[in-house]
């Protein structure tokens, strides 16, 4: 390597400075670097992990559904850990993409929160010109418009398929008429039902108040 890795707070510190309000959050859990920036300064954002901070290898970009927890207003909240990053409070799309320097072994995280009714964002892909599979990706499974992308023709499914398969509201036809695997009613066991030992056997209760789990009594 050519010099020492940023340490995480160099990174997200770096990214304040360029971008000031436009990046939302930023978090160092485990070591690692993660930013938050609007939709707006996607592409500069990764141009800045690119060009200042020698993140020259693409790894991936893809996105996330965040669905909120109908949390019962008694139930306990958990405390993130510090430096730990904080899932969204509200229904999003999210874009996320990490990058990493080769030469000097550190990495980022960059994210982008975006309205589920109007998805759109700017393509990476001159910026990174890995980002053209991926991007095409989001936007066949998850329906987010990636404005500007050179050729943005499916991947995997036909031109008359409806829908976009990640998204978590979108139904999967075969588990409407089949349920998930595991997914079972279990019905609580009938007083009256018989108790078996390891072998399968019905056992007799000469006392119909002593139960299964009653030890036995110990011989004089």
């Amino acid at each position: 390597m050519s010099r020492l890795a940023l340490v995480p707070e160099e990174i997200t510190t770096s990214f304040r400075d360029v971008l000031g309000e436009k990046v939302e959050s930023t978090s160092t859990f485990q070591g690692q670097a993660a930013v938050v920036v609007t939709p707006d300064a996607w592409v500069v954002a990764f141009t800045h992990a690119r060009d200042v901070l020698a993140c020259d290898f693409f790894t991936f970009v893809s996105a996330i559904d965040w669905v909120t927890d109908d949390a019962d207003e008694g139930d306990a909240v958990e405390e993130p850990e510090e430096g730990a990053y904080v899932a969204p409070a509200r229904d999003l799309l999210q874009m996320v993409g990490r990058v990493s320097s080769t030469g000097q072994g550190h990495g980022v995280t960059i994210k982008s929160n975006l309205p589920k009714d109007a998805p759109v964002i700017d393509t990476l892909t001159s910026v990174y010109a890995g980002a053209d599979w991926h991007e095409r990706e989001v936007m066949e499974m998850f329906g987010i418009s990636v404005s500007g992308h050179p050729h943005p023709e499916k991947l995997y499914l036909t031109d008359e398929f409806e829908g976009h398969p990640l998204l978590k509201s979108y139904k999967l036809g075969a588990r409407e008429v089949k349920p998930w695997p595991g997914d079972v009613n279990v019905e609580e066991m009938p007083e009256d039902a018989p108790v078996l030992d390891d072998a399968g056997n019905v056992v007799e209760l000469s006392d119909p108040e002593v139960s299964e789990e009653t030890p036995p009594e110990e011989s004089s």
